[in-house]
């Protein structure tokens, strides 16, 4: 093993260690050593995917340093305050609070304490945990991009003018999300359809025709 592997081991070590420690709270976040460990462990997948040549360290299950890349991305959030950014899929532009929290995309967190842009970390919306989301969109919903870790101490508390709009919301997203899924069915049942109709082998058409009554079941027949 070279010096440069045994240095890329330890740092892979001590990054893990560090998240250990610091979920359990066993230990006082430091910045700078948790974007370092960041730093580390984004290396390390970079290098482990399958264009690289030569892998930085041992070999890595991409699933499970994921997994830990994403626990010390929520570390660094919920422990240290900051400047986020939110881009809607593949956007340039980040989106502007106050709209509506994009359904995919990337948060871009700057720690307060940090002098460059470059010093910023991404991470896929759908890998933040759930109480961090949250959190986040509330603080986005209300057209606050700065964060401080009193944010994520307990659970966002709403009002009961809040509690009704956030219910209605959700009502509306869940209509919105059957009408969405009901004109999907009855897009997949004619397309069904029409293969049934072409179809000469008997024991595939049967099986098309279940797959229709089984899309009528739930979704009905489309007119």
């Amino acid at each position: 093993m070279s010096q440069r592997e045994r240095r890329a081991n330890m740092a892979l070590d001590d990054a893990y260690d560090y998240c250990r420690l610091l979920e359990t709270r066993r230990e006082k976040p430091e910045l700078f050593r948790l974007c370092s460990a960041i730093s580390t462990v984004d290396a390390a997948l970079e290098s482990a995917s399958e264009d690289s040549v030569q892998p930085l360290g041992p070999k890595i299950s991409l699933e499970a340093w994921s997994r830990v890349r994403n626990s010390l991305f929520d570390l660094l959030i919920t422990m240290f305050p900051g400047y986020f950014l939110v881009y809607k899929d593949s956007d340039a532009t980040p989106a502007e609070p106050g709209t509506e929290w994009p359904e995919h995309g990337l948060l871009e967190f700057l720690p307060e304490r940090s002098k460059r842009r470059e010093d910023s970390f991404f991470s896929e919306l759908d890998n933040l945990d759930f109480k961090t989301r949250t959190t986040l969109r509330w603080c986005f919903a209300e057209g606050r991009q700065n964060t401080k870790p009193a944010d994520f101490v307990a659970d966002p508390i709403m009002l009961e003018e809040e509690a009704v709009e956030f219910m209605e919301r959700l009502y509306e997203i869940c209509e919105e999300e059957s009408t969405r899924g009901k004109k999907r069915a009855h897009q997949k049942w004619w397309q069904l359809y029409w293969e049934a109709t072409s179809c000469s082998d008997s024991h595939e058409k049967r099986r098309l025709h279940k797959d229709m009554d089984r899309l009528q079941a739930v979704w009905g027949r489309p007119s």
